[in-house]
């Protein structure tokens, strides 16, 4: 190779950054981010801390996921935005955000309507 070779070699490539997937469900309180394959699964880790570091709060909704749900809800002013997923990058993303996400990265199920909000049963396996 000569000089001027040397001189036009491309320069080794960048690294691109693994496109950002749909890793997990999760579900948002107080700023923790609890996750699991479904909604259910990350209600169920949140009733676990919630026994542990909030026992009042526990037996206040008697352990139930369901009146965790309401109870949730109260503090989010009939707002579901604490029920959302994270992704590959570590982020907290809303349900409407999540299916963008999953939508870039070719996640949906084909008969899924890229403008509604993503559950995770809409995830290709």
């Amino acid at each position: 190779m000569n000089l001027h070779e040397a001189w036009h070699m491309p320069s080794s490539p960048k690294p691109v950054p693994p496109i950002e997937t749909i890793r997990n469900a999760a579900i948002l309180y107080k700023g923790e981010k609890f996750e699991g394959t479904t909604h259910g699964h990350a209600l169920g880790a949140l009733l676990k801390y919630l026994k542990r570091a909030e026992p009042d709060l526990y037996n206040k909704i008697g352990g139930d996921e369901y009146q965790l749900v309401d109870e949730l809800e109260k503090n989010h002013k009939g707002s579901y935005d604490f029920e959302g997923f994270i992704t590959t990058r570590g982020r907290y993303v809303t349900r409407k955000e999540a299916t963008e996400v999953a939508r870039e990265a070719r996640q949906l199920r084909k008969n899924k309507d890229a403008g509604s909000e993503l559950f995770s049963e809409d995830l290709n396996d």
